[in-house]
């Protein structure tokens, strides 16, 4: 960037030169690379053109046979808990049950492949754009914590699966979704996880992994500092009474596979809808 030009206005000069050079005019997208590459708009150029040609036309469509559903239901429970006050949507992934060994059995790496970037373009086409609807701003990122406690993880050290899919998972997000999310919160990740993320994290660009905050136990108070009191959970220093699975779905979030849930919750667990207002 020239002297003198504020990171924006370095952005805004980018975007105007690139977005009619790409097949997805998504600016969102342009953002991302550019503050991925810190400013530098011939990488940023590079890097962004090549991946805009490799984008689908559409958001791959994923139908799981029901073996799959009920692995992937049993698993893990995601949720939209809401919006940071900058607009930000925040991803809540909690990890139940999870055996990886047969997620690798039952989901072969096309699949994987292709669920994955289901939801990055879900992200990028739904998610994000609802968001800056709402908060009436341009929404580039979200953030995203993660509660670990039912992850098997010597699942993930011991199997060589594992490590082809992280490869797979650092090659299309790193290289085609840059910078999607702002923050990641990581917790009760256990005594393995240290040894867990010296062993995945070097696949990864150090500007992901660096954001990361990645707790073996409880997260200090100030790591979700940015979701809003009233839907941040009371052990966390928020006023929600429930825990996070408690919380509605906010009813601008569109449908996606990785959120619909075709069998019951888990024991124990409740996932509420926000009721529809009626204007």
């Amino acid at each position: 960037m020239e002297d003198g030009k504020t990171a924006m206005e370095g952005f805004d000069a980018f975007w105007s030169s690139i977005k009619d050079r790409m097949i997805h005019k998504d600016e969102g997208m342009a953002f991302r690379f550019f503050k991925a590459f810190e400013g530098d708009a011939a990488l940023s150029e590079s890097k962004l053109l090549e991946a805009d040609m490799k984008r689908p036309l559409n958001t791959p469509s994923v139908k799981l046979n029901p073996e799959q559903q009920a692995f992937l239901e049993a698993s893990v429970v995601a949720n939209i808990m809401g919006s940071t006050s900058e607009g930000e949507p925040i991803l809540y992934i909690k990890v139940l049950q999870t055996d990886l060994t047969k997620f690798r059995e039952l989901f072969e790496p096309k699949l994987c492949n292709k669920m994955i970037k289901s939801f990055m373009e879900y992200c990028v086409r739904d998610l994000l754009p609802s968001a800056a609807s709402v908060a009436k701003k341009k929404v580039h990122h979200l953030g995203i914590v993660v509660d670990l406690e039912g992850l098997n993880l010597s699942s993930v050290i011991t199997n060589p699966g594992m490590l082809a899919f992280a490869k797979e998972y650092a090659s299309i997000v790193g290289d085609g979704y840059p910078e999607m999310a702002d923050k990641i919160v990581v917790f009760n990740a256990g005594k393995l996880a240290s040894a867990a993320f010296t062993v995945f994290s070097p696949l990864f660009p150090d500007r992901m992994t660096k954001m990361v905050k990645f707790h073996s136990g409880k997260p200090p108070e100030d790591q979700l500092a940015f979701i809003p009191c009233e839907i941040r959970f009371k052990e966390f220093g928020g006023d929600f009474e429930g825990g996070a699975l408690d919380l509605p779905t906010p009813s601008w979030v569109k449908p996606s596979f990785f959120f619909v849930r075709v069998n019951p919750p888990p024991k124990g667990l409740t996932i509420k809808k926000e009721e529809e207002k009626v204007e």
